[in-house]
């Protein structure tokens, strides 16, 4: 099948020199690969480079984590620990892994689920010693014998 490519104008094959795409009408973009990449080679360049790309994804990642840790207490449910570097997301009755490989993601990507689905309940601050402490010691932190 042949397509057109709409930004050079090419007649091109539909199945190998455009890329799939699920939200485009006919599943593949409006622009052949050659000035796909070229398009975002552009933008990647036009917004800054790797370094900016890292920094603005880095300071987002990080209010986003900031507002996770705020909505379920800021502070360690064991130990009291407030410096956010320390800190993380707990399961209150385990269960991490399990949900983790059922959501099919974790780190930052988890935090957007929460907020997402609304801070559901069942969830805890706890620093990272206190966490793997509980992971180590069938669920009770050390400081807790």
């Amino acid at each position: 099948m042949i397509k057109v490519c709409r930004e050079c104008k090419r007649e091109l094959d539909l199945d190998q020199d455009f890329y799939t795409n699920k939200d485009c009408k006919d599943g593949h973009t409006p622009t052949c690969k050659i000035c796909y990449k070229s398009s975002r080679k552009d933008y990647y360049y036009l917004r800054g480079g790797r370094e900016t790309i890292k920094v603005s994804s880095k300071i987002l990642r990080d209010k986003l984590k900031e507002e996770v840790l705020q909505h379920y207490g800021g502070v360690c449910a064991c130990c009291g620990i407030i410096e956010s570097a320390f800190l993380s997301i707990d399961h209150v009755n385990g269960g991490g892994t399990k949900q983790r490989k059922a959501l099919g993601f974790g780190g930052s990507a988890f935090y957007t689920w929460l907020r997402k689905m609304g801070f559901p309940e069942g969830f805890q601050v706890l620093c990272h010693n206190c966490n793997m402490g509980r992971h180590v010691n069938g669920g009770v932190c050390p400081h807790k014998r």
